[in-house]
């Protein structure tokens, strides 16, 4: 083997392992990236906060990956089963998301300015 391949090969161990200590380092502190968000707090400022007292080392893209594998919060109108416990489909979300826009191509008169 060649001095590149063993040094590629060194470098793919090293990397590897950083995911992983990443990952560690994240799930370690998913609690209290769950109470920040549910108290308003965006993804940026409790990355940054958390990157600054060392907590976590990665980018904010790895953080933002973790959050949406790792987190999942409850959405409203949506029930959380307790373990062991499977809910329907329609249990799991609202059937019409809120907020929803629907066109419709007939305006009400009343609506135009």
């Amino acid at each position: 083997m060649s001095a590149f391949l063993d040094e590629l090969a060194e470098w793919v161990a090293s990397a590897q392992q950083r995911r992983k200590e990443s990952l560690v380092a994240f799930l370690a502190v998913r609690g209290d990236i769950e109470e920040a968000m549910r108290a308003g707090y965006e993804l940026k400022t409790v990355w940054a906060h958390l990157r600054e007292t060392g907590r976590i080392a990665c980018r904010y893209e790895t953080f933002c990956a973790h959050v949406r594998r790792y987190i999942k919060l409850q959405r409203p109108g949506q029930r959380i089963a307790p373990p062991g416990v499977k809910l329907k489909r329609s249990d799991m979300a609202p059937s019409k998301p809120l907020g929803q826009f629907t066109f419709d191509p007939n305006p009400r008169k009343e609506e135009l300015l």
